[in-house]
């Protein structure tokens, strides 16, 4: 199922639920597609008063989207940040057992601030790895999901401290 599917729809995906009372049944998909991590919240609350929000969640455990709020949860991309993925499946279930939604997302754990991703030790790591691994720039940022530059950003970021570690070593 992919997101169109999930949010435009109102299927009989899990048997009983009447999806056309879903709180976002007159929301722009979009919204749930937040790139802030004000948009995650605004999606949240949205979800919070949903009458079908354990349905809900049961059904986002059974597709793989990311990058979204669905069912009070926000969904990172697993390839860019597995271990808070994680923690959103492990959300999922919480709030599809409850029908409790989920707490609003923290600043670390929401929407990365792309135009510092760069700055990110654990995103330099990655890129530095992928270039051991004898990738291209190009392939490199479709595997982040970053643009070539932000990878190139990356790499002469942690090529400047490195640099600076080795010159404060020899000093």
């Amino acid at each position: 199922m992919n997101a169109f599917d999930f949010f435009g729809s109102s299927s009989s995906a899990v048997p009983g639920v009447v999806w056309t009372e879903k709180a976002c049944a007159t929301v722009y998909p979009d919204t749930f597609f937040p790139s802030s991590l004000r948009g995650v919240h605004a999606a949240q609350r949205i979800c919070a008063g949903c009458p079908v929000l354990a349905e809900c969640a049961e059904l986002a455990l059974r597709t793989d989207l990311v990058e979204c709020v669905v069912a009070s949860v926000w969904i990172p991309n697993p390839h860019n940040r597995p271990e808070i993925a994680d923690i959103a499946r492990r959300q999922l279930a919480d709030v599809a057992a409850s029908g409790e939604p989920a707490a609003p997302v923290s600043k670390e754990r929401g929407p990365q601030d792309r135009t510092q991703r760069w700055n990110d030790p654990d995103f330099q790591s990655r890129v530095n790895a992928l270039l051991d691994a004898r990738m291209t720039w190009e392939r490199i940022a479709v595997r982040l999901d970053c643009s070539v530059e932000t990878a190139r950003n990356a790499y002469k970021a942690a090529q400047a401290i490195k640099s600076s570690a080795q010159s404060e070593a020899a000093a």
